[in-house]
């Protein structure tokens, strides 16, 4: 069965309509960039002891991945949109598989962190491929419907791919690695037989200028993010923060006035897009600051195996996939973006809340409500914001701004990480204890919960006014609620 489309250069493309098959092969190459730093995870404690790498060398090994990619991720949408998605989604895997497997075979440090660079800049490749395939596939079917069946998918591949790799490493670190250079294999023959191509869009020319500010400029802000879990105060932190915002002001400055742009920065004068942005940003930092404290909690207080505590957050990755897809049903049929983001932020802060209650006797079973709720909370933000950035990407520069939600994650996640751990930290501190002390470790972590919670709310209620507001214009100026 096929459909007519109008491509972004004004002329008729005939494509045929692609099914669930499809779906679940966006949701695997999605599920690979979400995995892929959560074995990395895993495996560090094996590698850093089979590498003797300790200290900043090993908190550079886990994070260069992640620098890469949100460092990356919009510079491979601006190329999809010029190339083509597929094409770039299939250098995202040659080069997860090359990077990953440099890290396999890894010696010392170097190799390490070449490898897992090269694997940063394949996870943006992908996931921005991923993203920038939800209307290509939808053809005349529910973008949010789609986009709630993906989020779904991923979570289930997550899962299953984070329980491999971790069986893998079990075994041997390296044999962790080839995991996902052995999915990626696969896909390289999957994807050509499942995905469409997509036209050429937007400039003909390259914003080398503007790209590499931001490239700068993201890398340098998460950077500082990171310093200030632990020397806020320290000239590394100040720095980076200060030079990554002149890059980014470069970016903007350079993208206002380019020709060949690749991002429409006039997109933050919507009120939509910008709740989209803090939407980013929030659940990614209620994520963080959950999944990273209550890991934790759970082996300094209650004296759980890291594979317990793997285990043991699985039902917030549950609570996820039913909610994706579930929320992209419920958008499908109309239901109030604004009610459904607002109850997810409701079910995030009372998850925060709940688990602000702690003791040092405090078992496994006292945080599953939280995980539930949060898992629900956070993925019905998501699936909002993920349907509210196809709807306002201009089309020329639709894979550019999808992959900006990558970006943004990015960015809220490191602050969830940081912000706990700061708090954490000097709670402990005032407390005199350290952080190998469950009285010490306990209050801090309750200390930590309560002001998340409130980060939350303030930032939730913010968004969920910009959303309403952004829709009521755009309802009001009598454009669909919801992409076609």
């Amino acid at each position: 069965m096929s459909s007519s489309t109008a491509d972004p250069s004004g002329t008729n493309a005939t494509t045929r309509e692609f099914g669930f098959v499809a779906v679940l092969v966006i949701g695997i190459l999605a599920a690979i960039q979400s995995a892929d730093p959560g074995i990395t995870s895993i495996a560090s404690p094996s590698f850093s002891k089979d590498l003797g790498i300790e200290g900043s060398g090993l908190s550079f090994a886990v994070s260069i991945g992640t620098l890469a990619l949100a460092a990356t991720v919009i510079v491979t949408g601006a190329i999809a949109d010029r190339i083509g998605v597929r094409k770039v989604i299939m250098i995202g895997l040659g080069l997860e598989i090359i990077g990953n497997l440099i890290v396999a075979a890894s010696p010392e440090l170097f190799t390490l962190l070449l490898g897992r660079a090269i694997a940063g800049f394949g996870m943006g490749a992908l996931f921005a491929g991923a993203f920038s395939m939800v209307p290509e596939i939808a053809g005349k079917k529910s973008i949010a419907s789609i986009i709630g069946q993906w989020t779904g998918m991923l979570y289930i591949f997550t899962i299953v791919f984070s329980v491999l790799g971790s069986i893998l490493i079990g075994i041997s670190w390296r044999m962790g690695f080839t995991l996902i250079p052995i999915i990626c294999f696969i896909m390289l023959f999957v994807v050509p037989r499942t995905l469409p191509e997509t036209a050429p869009r937007g400039s003909a020319k390259f914003d080398f200028p503007g790209l590499a500010a931001l490239a700068v400029g993201m890398v340098l802000l998460l950077m500082s993010v990171s310093f200030a879990a632990t020397a806020l105060g320290s000239a590394a932190f100040w720095g980076c923060l200060i030079f990554g915002i002149i890059f980014l002001a470069i970016f903007a400055i350079v993208e206002k006035k380019s020709p060949n742009a690749a991002f429409p920065i006039d997109l933050f004068k919507s009120p939509i897009f910008v709740a989209a942005v803090l939407a980013g940003i929030l659940w990614n930092f209620g994520e963080a600051g959950l999944f990273l404290q209550v890991s934790n909690f759970w082996q300094t207080v209650v004296g759980a195996s890291a594979g317990v505590v793997g285990i043991a957050i699985i039902p917030l990755l549950i609570a996820g996939l039913i909610a994706g897809f579930l929320g992209g049903a419920l958008l499908a049929r109309n239901f109030s973006p604004v009610v459904m983001m607002g109850a997810g932020f409701a079910m995030m802060v009372i998850a925060y809340l709940l688990i602000s209650r702690t003791t040092v006797d405090s078992g496994l079973a006292m945080f599953l409500p939280s995980l539930i709720l949060t898992g629900f909370g956070m993925v019905a933000v998501a699936v909002v914001q993920a349907r509210e950035y196809v709807a306002e990407a201009p089309a020329k520069y639709l894979s550019a701004v999808i992959s900006s939600r990558t970006a943004v994650g990015q960015l809220g996640y490191s602050l969830g990480v940081a912000l706990t751990t700061s708090i954490i930290a000097i709670g402990i501190s005032n407390n005199g204890g350290n952080k190998e002390d469950p009285a010490a470790f306990v209050p801090a972590f309750n200390q930590a919960m309560i002001i998340s919670a409130g980060l939350l709310l303030v930032g939730g209620i913010i968004t969920v006014v910009l959303l309403a507001v952004g829709l009521r214009k755009r309802k009001a100026a009598g454009i669909p609620q919801a992409p076609a």
